[in-house]
């Protein structure tokens, strides 16, 4: 009910609104475009960074132990083929800002 009314108010006010929003220069928007991918590479990056984090306490206690389950093995290497996307996907990022 309340996601109605928000987009009921929103459709009202784009139908009163009569004057075009403001263009801004080329370079301008190239700056913020530029801005908003640095601002999203820092954050995936971080992300990406307590990801391995958390991947390797994991996999250390993995390797603490003698035997393993065929659980701890298959949840073992859905952890390497994780580490291994985002070794791809870092590289892919240093493929775009190069």
């Amino acid at each position: 009910m309340h996601a109605l009314h928000a987009l009921r108010s929103a459709l009202k006010y784009s139908q009163t609104r009569r004057t075009a929003p403001r263009a801004e220069p080329l370079e301008n928007q190239l700056e913020v475009r530029q801005m908003m991918d640095a601002n999203y590479i820092s954050e995936r990056l971080g992300s990406m960074r307590q990801e391995i984090s958390d991947l390797r306490v994991t996999t250390a206690r993995y390797w603490s132990k003698d035997h393993h389950t065929a659980l701890e093995k298959s949840a073992f290497a859905l952890r390497k083929g994780r580490l291994l996307e985002i070794k791809r996907e870092v590289s892919d990022m240093m493929k775009r800002c190069a």
